[in-house]
């Protein structure tokens, strides 16, 4: 048990100043957003250092690396063709027939030979495509958790800190008799 009485007027303020910071410096590294004031302050110093930099920019004629890039499109098209049939004539002999068929079948045989390349190249793009994209989720979610780690930095920092000054006031508050 503490007795108050008995202390020096430090110490007694060591042992009250010390939890404190603790407690304050363990809710501002686990709730960051916890004090509006933190993150305000930072987002504004951020604005505050782009707005100099473009104004330093544009002083200087400094043109910075701008890419655009296109996104993920598709686009669909109807059309109506005519269709015309040629078939051998009534007066046509058997053998012209079987060779009218003949060379049917061979041009139904290229156009699904066309029709299945096409296919296959549809297969691969798609597969391209789907790991292009994954590839851009990942690289897009690594780099928002990084820009909240960043977010979060200073808010870390300071509780450590006040965190770190907590303990050493306690321990300092022990020593003095």
């Amino acid at each position: 048990m503490i007795e108050w009485a008995q202390m020096t007027p430090l110490k007694c303020w060591l042992y009250l100043i010390g939890p404190i910071l603790e407690g304050l410096g363990i809710l501002v590294i686990l709730f960051p957003d916890a004090l509006p004031g933190v993150t305000w302050a930072g987002r504004w110093l951020l604005r505050l250092a782009n707005t100099l930099a473009n104004a330093v920019d544009r002083f200087a004629r400094i043109v910075h690396d701008i890419r655009i890039a296109g996104g993920t499109a598709s686009a669909v098209a109807v059309t109506a063709r005519g269709r015309i049939v040629i078939a051998p004539g009534q007066n046509a002999t058997l053998e012209e027939k079987v060779k009218f068929l003949f060379d049917k079948h061979l041009e139904i045989d290229g156009a699904l030979d066309a029709l299945r390349e096409r296919f296959e190249k549809f297969e691969k793009e798609t597969a391209r495509r789907f790991e292009q994209t994954g590839r851009e989720v990942e690289a897009w979610t690594k780099e928002a958790i990084r820009g909240e780690l960043e977010r979060y930095r200073g808010g870390r920092i300071s509780g450590s800190v006040l965190l770190f000054v907590g303990l050493v006031c306690s321990g300092f508050a022990n020593f003095i008799k």
